[in-house]
């Protein structure tokens, strides 16, 4: 299966729209749907197909490095197949390339026998002219001495020794090793989330704690920042602080429990369905499981809309 195709599945399963993945990631659908159909040369070139890529997977709450390793190996494949055609379009040379090659090869040896003669006619004035300058200076020696006497700028200096009675100083060094010492600093954790299953020894504001009692799909944000978008397995928790207004969006809201601190909700849905919900620390208690109340569910002005 191809990488679209296992993107598309993953997105079918969690019940998302590729409109509603364009809304959050403001990337268009029909960019979004050149992925999903593996048309990765419709996309913008550069690294916006990586990060097209990237951002679909994130929103589903997948591991966002396997499809990106899995788009770099297809765009290498297309680039070897462009080259093994480019290199077999461009093995063999057109007929007017051998014609050309031809003609000036022909040109080559037809000027060679002339290039040839022409050094040898300027080796014989070489020769000749260098043999003529040489006589004329030896007429021009003095006769009257005999011999030429080689002049004192010629004759070779006298080699002069010196040596050197210095004394080689020994330079020491000693320099201490400072320690260094790295101080770490914790890095201090969102308040927008705690560890999985934690419940605060003494709460001061309304934290919204997500149970999955089965396998269910999950996506948490505020505004248009995504806190948790991922799959939870059956007993995985995840806990979110209320300061700031929550959009939920659950996958399977049978099989998904919320509380805020240790007060169940109601029911959230219908098996089948996703459902989109607004949770904040002003209207948190209308989703709060009523005791012996037929349908502990809220009323529809405070469930989003279904997607």
């Amino acid at each position: 299966m191809s990488l679209g195709a296992d993107l598309k599945r993953e997105r079918e399963l969690r019940g998302v729209t590729l409109e509603e993945i364009a809304r959050e990631t403001k990337i268009r659908a029909s960019l979004l749907g050149y992925i999903e159909d593996d048309r990765f040369d419709r996309l913008p070139a550069g690294v916006f197909r990586q990060s097209f890529v990237r951002s679909y997977a994130r929103y589903l709450g997948i591991d966002e490095d396997k499809p990106v390793r899995e788009y770099l190996l297809a765009e290498d494949r297309v680039k070897s197949s462009g080259q093994r055609f480019r290199a077999a379009q461009t093995a063999r040379p057109s007929l007017g390339a051998r014609l050309k090659t031809r003609a000036a090869s022909a040109k080559s040896a037809a000027l060679l026998p002339s290039v040839v003669a022409l050094l040898g006619a300027l080796t014989i004035f070489y020769f000749v002219e260098v043999r003529a300058r040489t006589d004329q200076d030896w007429l021009s020696v003095d006769k009257s001495s005999g011999v030429a006497q080689l002049s004192q700028a010629q004759a070779p200096a006298p080699a002069q020794t010196s040596r050197n009675n210095g004394k080689l100083v020994g330079v020491s060094g000693s320099g201490g090793q400072a320690d260094l010492s790295v101080l770490g600093e914790l890095t201090p954790k969102l308040p927008s989330e705690t560890p999985s299953g934690a419940r605060g020894a003494s709460v001061a504001e309304p934290m919204l704690r997500i149970e999955a009692q089965e396998e269910a799909w999950v996506r948490v944000s505020v505004g248009e920042s995504t806190l948790f978008s991922g799959i939870l397995r059956s007993g995985d928790t995840r806990s979110f602080s209320l300061q700031r207004p929550l959009n939920l969006k659950l996958g399977n809201p049978l099989g998904t429990q919320l509380w805020v601190n240790d007060r169940v909700f109601g029911q959230l849905g219908e098996a089948g369905k996703t459902k989109t919900i607004f949770v904040s620390a002003e209207n948190y208690q209308g989703f709060l499981a009523v005791p012996d109340a037929v349908d502990p569910s809220p009323g529809p002005s405070r469930v989003g809309s279904l997607n």
